[in-house]
């Protein structure tokens, strides 16, 4: 028999009010007690136990915080177990310019279990930007810029409560924030990188002692993303550099560290001679740990303004590189990056205004050959609205068989819609696309994919709420 249940929750109680079943059956006591800190919490969860057509929404959460202005989640995870899913951001309140928010939900049902708010209690831009789960998934690590105008904030809660394990602040005196934050394999350490002081800054925390091992600060740049290898041996940061190599003022500088020591082991460049500017944004390594992913997009010179994104493979030991492949996507920013289980495959999402002047921008989904660099498959999305498309997250389920993008898309009738697609991995063909238009029918833009183990897609970002500025909102999809 297949059951539906449909769960309705009320705003400001952080409680389950209700859940009425298609059975007749009645569920008692889900979400109850949940803390709610200080926030609204509102929205709905359908989950169908058996037979969900890929592509259907699970569920559906908004989180707006106190001062029921601006609240934009920027980035999600699952726990290893796929128990539980966080999500953390910025939100605004009265007292505050903006402050640290993390949430967390059940992941199969979408209530909520705890929300903790930190703040600087002044007038800071306190952004939280990344978030990571402990490989024993008891540990939810956020890391951000905040407290000082000057500084990385890193913040270790417990999984199950929210409760502050500890908060570390690292400061500097320039242009700072941290941007991404990742976990050893064996969950010792918790690396985060950023930029202090214009420098590519690395810190690598004792998870136990919450001490820092160590503090690497490399060139003059921006440090964009950030990963481990899967024997936890080397951590790899990626961004942009402003020291002149080559033919641009700006390009790719990737980094390899001792992750137990920090000692420098490589870097490599990426510059191409005719272009002005060359920025990385995301990183990843194989699963067996022999080749570094890089991509971003580069900047044509000679007057243009055209982008399109270049990603590079490195050897993670030596930092020789491998191959590159540029994707001919003019106007597209800010792509994500991918790797398929078995490794044979690199995965690349953003946006291509290629042949779509009037429509704008359109999602661009690329696959490459992971030993050559060979294009495999491309795929592009004009939504409904005919307007701005812009892919902003990729994922991979753990078989390997579908690849997860998601976004903003104008819609029809709308402003923009979250739009997450589903793509065969081999082949590229479409297999599903889902929307999610929120109250107020305004701006949904989605900033981040996440992939649970039994293949369910979770996204997040922020929507404009309909008594409301931009809330969190978070949905889940059947992978």
């Amino acid at each position: 028999m297949t059951v539906t249940m449909t769960i309705r929750f009320a705003a400001g109680s952080g409680r389950t009010l209700a859940i009425i079943a298609s059975s007749g059956l009645l569920l008692a006591g889900l979400g109850a007690g949940i803390p709610a800190a200080s926030a609204r919490q509102a929205g709905t969860a359908t989950a169908t136990v058996a037979n969900v057509r890929p592509g259907t929404q699970l569920w559906a959460r908004r989180f707006s915080g106190p001062g029921n202005g601006r609240d934009v989640a920027r980035d999600i995870a699952v726990s290893p177990g796929g128990g539980a899913v966080f999500v953390t951001g910025y939100s605004t309140s009265p007292r505050t310019a903006r402050d640290f928010d993390t949430v967390a939900y059940r992941a199969g049902t979408g209530s909520p279990l705890w929300a903790d708010r930190l703040s600087s209690l002044g007038r800071n831009e306190d952004e939280a930007q990344s978030v990571a789960v402990s490989p024993d998934g008891r540990a939810v690590f956020v890391a951000g810029s905040g407290f000082t105008a000057q500084g990385y904030t890193i913040a270790d809660y417990r999984a199950g409560n929210g409760a502050e394990y500890w908060v570390r602040h690292y400061t500097g005196q320039g242009d700072n924030g941290a941007r991404a934050v990742a976990v050893s394999p064996d969950g010792q350490t918790v690396f985060v990188t950023g930029t202090v002081d214009s420098e590519y800054t690395t810190i690598a925390f004792d998870t136990s002692t919450h001490a820092w091992r160590w503090v690497r600060k490399f060139a003059d740049g921006r440090a964009q993303a950030l990963a481990v290898s899967p024997d936890g041996s080397t951590v790899f940061v990626t961004g942009t550099s402003y020291v002149h190599v080559g033919g641009s003022a700006e390009h790719y500088r990737t980094v390899a560290y001792d992750a137990g020591t920090g000692k420098l082991l490589w870097t490599a460049s990426y510059d191409t001679a005719s272009t002005a500017q060359n920025d990385a944004t995301a990183v990843a390594v194989s699963p067996d740990g022999s080749t570094v992913f890089v991509t971003g997009y580069v900047t044509g010179g000679n007057g243009t303004f055209s982008t399109d994104p270049s990603t590079v493979a490195y050897n993670a030991a030596t930092g020789a590189q491998l191959w590159s492949s540029t994707y001919n996507a003019p106007y597209g920013r800010d792509w994500a990056l991918a790797v398929s289980p078995d490794g044979s495959t690199v995965y690349v999402a953003g946006d291509t205004g290629a042949n779509t002047i009037r429509s704008g921008p359109n999602y661009a989904t690329v696959a490459y050959d992971a030993t050559t660099g060979a294009l495999v498959w491309e795929s592009t999305y004009n939504g409904p609205g005919n307007g701005p498309d812009n892919a902003r997250s990729i994922g991979v389920s753990p078989d390997g068989g579908t690849v997860y993008v998601t976004g903003n898309s104008k819609g029809k009738r709308s402003g923009d819609d979250y739009a997450t697609i589903a793509y065969n991995a081999v082949s590229g063909v479409k297999l599903w696309v889902s929307r999610y238009n929120g109250p107020a029918n305004g701006d949904d833009l989605a900033t981040s994919l996440a992939v649970g183990k039994d293949g369910t897609v979770y996204v997040t970002g922020r929507s404009q709420g309909a008594t409301s500025g931009y809330d969190y909102a978070t949905v889940a999809y059947a992978g």
